[in-house]
């Protein structure tokens, strides 16, 4: 039963990335809303650390703020493969592939980046005395389903 779930997700997902691929007739418009989510300026590929976490996750994560927008403007296609694309890309579970994952890792939210500025220190005397500080960006890890 598993295999057969995650080969329809597998399909649903493929299918939602071919939506976003077909630029003539009534889906421009997906593709517009496609586009612009691509052109998001705040992405953390799987595997890569910045701002001051690391992407864990099976997929990139993109910044609230464009994941919302996404989905916005997903909603305001009138079709039924607009539809399909949001729920594909919003899915509320993501399943691993493999056998070996356990049930927490199967039923896992889809997150999005959010960023808040924060203080840490920049330069350090001897190891232990903080003597400059800087502004960075930090990042956490939000569940889309506040949006949705």
């Amino acid at each position: 039963m598993t295999k057969i779930i995650v080969l329809l997700m597998i399909f649903v997902i493929c299918e939602s990335s071919n939506y976003c691929h077909t630029a003539s007739g009534p889906h421009r418009s997906i593709r517009k809303c496609c586009i612009q989510h691509s052109n998001c300026p705040i992405v953390l590929e799987r595997e890569a650390s910045k701002y001051l976490v690391t992407n864990s996750l099976p997929y990139h994560l993109y910044y609230c703020k464009c994941e919302q927008s996404f989905y916005n403007c997903l909603s305001h296609v009138n079709s039924g493969r607009a539809v399909a694309t949001r729920k594909a890309h919003f899915l509320e579970n993501v399943t691993r592939t493999s056998d070996t994952t356990s049930e927490h890792q199967r039923q896992m939210p889809r997150k999005c980046l959010d960023l808040k500025e924060v203080r840490v220190c920049s330069k350090k005397i001897l190891g232990l005395f903080c003597v400059q500080h800087s502004n960075v960006l930090q990042g956490s890890f939000q569940d889309v389903a506040r949006f949705l």
